[in-house]
């Protein structure tokens, strides 16, 4: 991405499509954003448009202060958004396959994801309690969150002037970045294609 200054390994980040997709695009996002979850439809309305020619990078960045430097406003911070994104990354980690399963359920709602003890079941239920019990809480995770929060700052500070205001979610195709929220999906998808070359199946 962004002209070989941004690598990153399919295998080591939550996905959504197949690994071997010969076009990838990545998003920042948090479980917390009311844009993300909208963006969260599109996605899967654009993965049938383009099937397995596609795949989504999924970087979670919690907006709570105890995980995350840039939220400096305590009325800005939700609680729970760490342990949520634990939750998240750890079945990522840990059990690959079962990840678009719980970021879908995550964004099923249209407001907010759900409390966190049922987040705490399900992640338990799609991974082996007992490690996800330790994984979740490891340095990984810990530094996995921090990778997305440093690249979503470098981002924002790389914004030109003069752009609309810098904001989740974050996609980046080939070289693009668009951040915020779109309105008509017909944009998004047109930016996808014009980026990486995807083209409509069929």
């Amino acid at each position: 991405f962004l002209g070989g200054k941004l690598t990153l390994d399919v295998y080591k980040h939550p996905l959504i499509g197949s690994p071997n997709a010969p076009h990838v695009i990545a998003e920042i996002v948090s479980y917390n954003c009311p844009h993300c979850r909208k963006m969260n439809q599109v996605i899967h309305e654009g993965l049938k448009r383009y099937g397995d020619q596609l795949a989504v990078i999924i970087m979670v960045m919690p907006m709570e202060q105890s995980c995350n430097r840039l939220i400096t406003n305590s009325q800005a911070s939700h609680q729970g958004a760490c342990a949520t994104a634990r939750m998240a990354l750890g079945v990522a980690n840990l059990k690959p396959s079962a990840f678009p399963d719980i970021h879908d359920w995550l964004m099923k709602d249209e407001k907010e994801p759900p409390p966190l003890p049922k987040i705490v079941t399900k992640a338990y239920s799609l991974a082996d309690p007992g490690r996800m019990s330790k994984f979740s809480k490891s340095d990984v995770v810990t530094n996995q969150i921090k990778q997305y929060v440093d690249l979503y700052d470098k981002l924002s500070k790389q914004q030109e002037p003069g752009a609309k205001p810098f904001g989740l979610p974050v996609q980046i195709m080939g070289d693009k970045v668009m951040t915020g929220s779109a309105e008509d999906k017909d944009d998004i998808y047109r930016a996808w294609e014009e980026n990486t070359g995807v083209k409509p199946k069929g």
